[in-house]
């Protein structure tokens, strides 16, 4: 990769898919700088680590669903997010979209569309 490798804040609540997410990203030569599972988690992890990109699961553990969550992060840090959720009804597709997001991955995802996904923004 020519690019500098991307500072990426992954938020799963699926713990096995978060590690797994890890590994693609670490493999394609960026950097995790956190991972978190609910909202309010990831609000802080992004106000702590200032990451370039949220990977972000749209229903997430809590009250509040990664949408929130990245709208709030938008809103306060202007950092974007790429979506992944297995819900791809009209209604989540329009909340998403206020949150101006680099892309949306539907689960369940290849490693490939994924990798495809990040190289398009480096």
């Amino acid at each position: 990769m020519a690019a500098s490798p991307l500072r990426i804040l992954i938020c799963e609540d699926e713990s096995l898919i978060a590690l797994g997410l890890c590994a693609i990203v670490e493999d394609a030569g960026h950097i995790v700088c956190g991972t978190c599972a609910t909202a309010v988690e990831a609000v802080a992890a992004a106000i702590t680590h200032r990451p370039d990109l949220v990977l972000m699961d749209v229903m997430l553990r809590g009250g509040e669903d990664g949408i929130a969550a990245a709208l709030e992060i938008r809103q306060r840090l202007d950092i974007p997010c790429l979506f992944m959720s297995a819900v791809d009804a009209p209604a989540v597709r329009e909340r998403m979209e206020a949150a101006r997001p680099l892309g949306f991955i539907a689960k369940p995802y290849r490693p490939a569309d994924l990798l495809q996904q990040l190289q398009r923004l480096v």
